[in-house]
């Protein structure tokens, strides 16, 4: 009998792993390849594997038909992430009041100008026309400079602007507006 428990378990193991990566197959429809420049100028190909992982553990759940691809060819779809940086000039300003014997306190504001250099990050989807990068679609996450490290866009506040700006394509990718610009495979 135990047999009979233990063959039984094993075909029902093996027909739930082999629906579910039938299912993971069909279900990917949209396959990007990734590329990134930094800010001096080098290019790399590929997520690196710290961002792949967070792909596959909170992307790929929400947006299970597109799927990163680590293909080189110049061909399909290419995320291409750039970083920049800006400088913003910002002050602070610091007042100081010390009290006088004769007539009372005085005080002192003193104003301190700073330039803040924060990272911009650009991800342009687009594809391989005559070996030349046709932009479909742009998008673009900024980490403004503050004491919080809390990142702000005008409408959001954000933890990892790089991630996002990836998750702000995956999710355009996915939507409806995406079918008519991307390529018919």
């Amino acid at each position: 009998m135990n047999r009979y428990w233990a063959a039984l378990f094993l075909v029902i193991c093996l027909v739930t792993s082999s629906s579910y990566a039938q299912q993971k197959a069909v279900s990917c429809t949209i396959k990007f390849s990734f590329a990134q420049r930094d800010t001096l100028g080098n290019v790399d190909i590929g997520f690196a594997p710290s961002d792949q992982h967070w792909f596959e553990k909170k992307v790929t759940k929400k947006y299970p038909n597109v799927c990163y691809t680590d293909q080189k060819a110049n061909e399909g779809i290419w995320f291409y992430l750039s970083e920049s940086t800006e400088d913003r000039d910002s002050a602070t300003a610091t007042t100081q009041t010390n009290p006088d014997g004769i007539g009372g306190a005085t005080s002192r504001t003193t104003i301190n100008p700073r330039t803040v250099a924060y990272p911009i990050y650009t991800l342009k989807i687009g594809r391989f026309n005559n070996g030349k990068l046709e932009v479909l679609r742009t998008f673009q996450r900024t980490k403004a400079p503050s004491n919080s490290g809390t990142v702000t866009s005008l409408t959001k506040t954000f933890s990892n602007p790089y991630h996002d700006v990836i998750l702000d394509a995956v999710d355009w990718l996915s939507s409806s507006e995406a079918l008519n610009a991307l390529p018919s495979h």
